[in-house]
C-alpha cells in the first residue's frame, strides 16, 4: 500500500505540491501457481484484475479492497484452488505495496 508522499515546494518556481507513490502492477508465485495483478487504479489500492490459468487456459478474476482485505467479486468463476487462496492473494496485494523492488 502506498503510504508516503512526498511534499515538493519550489518556493522561486512559486509551485507548492506533492508526488503520491503510485500503485504498482506485479507477478507472484503462490502454491506453485504464477498470478498477474494489474491494478484499475494508479493512485488508490482498490482493485485489482488477476490473471492465471488452469490448466493451461488463462484466466482473469478481480479482487477488491473492503474493510482492510482484498477479496475475490466473483466466487463463481474462479476454481477452488484459488478461492483457498484468497486471503494468500489478498496479503500478497497489500505487501507488494510496501515492497520498493516490485
Amino acid at each position: 500500500m502506498c503510504i508516503w508522499e512526498l511534499s515538493l515546494i519550489l518556493p522561486s518556481l512559486g509551485i507548492n505540491g506533492y508526488f503520491r507513490c503510485m500503485i504498482k502492477n506485479f507477478t507472484v508465485e503462490l502454491s506453485g501457481m504464477h498470478f498477474k495483478f494489474n491494478t484499475l487504479s494508479a493512485k488508490d489500492l482498490r482493485a485489482f484484475q488477476v490473471y492465471s490459468q488452469v490448466e493451461g487456459k488463462p484466466m482473469r478474476f478481480h479482487m477488491q479492497l473492503r474493510d482492510g482485505a482484498f477479496y475475490i467479486t466473483d466466487p463463481s468463476i474462479c476454481p477452488a484452488e484459488f478461492m483457498a487462496l484468497e486471503g494468500a492473494l489478498s496479503e500478497v496485494i497489500l505487501k507488494s505495496q510496501d515492497d520498493p523492488d516490485h
